[in-house]
């Protein structure tokens, strides 16, 4: 262990004289300068325009979110026909509550589901 810190000492040492000559080098060739060009400095953000951005995007965002919960439910429904079963209309009155009218033979039926329940209930004179 003792051997192995001697070496990490000697190593240091020997970059630190090594780092001490390169600079003794740097410091005498100081007559020669690179010019550089000027960089251009990219223009500055102020917080008033992040604020009026942001602004937009969150008014956008709950737009979006408005015009979803408002129309999605408007949407007609495909209407499917089976052997005997056909599925005339579909209606989601709230988010939660469906009312479908569905014709099994010759009798209708009107099927209400709310979450996991049905209900049904024989319609009488349909069309």
């Amino acid at each position: 262990m003792i051997k192995v810190v001697f070496v990490f000492f000697l190593f240091f040492l020997h970059f630190e004289n090594v780092a001490g000559e390169t600079s003794d080098v740097l410091a005498e060739d100081t007559s020669e300068k690179i010019e550089f060009p000027m960089r251009q400095e990219a223009p500055q953000v102020s917080l008033q325009k992040i604020s009026i951005v942001f602004v937009f995007l969150m008014a956008a965002v709950f737009l979006v979110i408005y015009l979803l919960k408002k129309y999605i439910y408007k949407l007609p429904s495909a209407s499917g026909v089976s052997a005997c079963v056909q599925h005339l209309e579909s209606k989601k009155i709230t988010t939660k509550l469906t009312v479908h009218v569905v014709k099994v033979d010759s009798e209708s039926y009107l099927i209400a589901e709310k979450n996991d329940s049905l209900v049904l209930s024989k319609l009488s004179n349909t069309e």
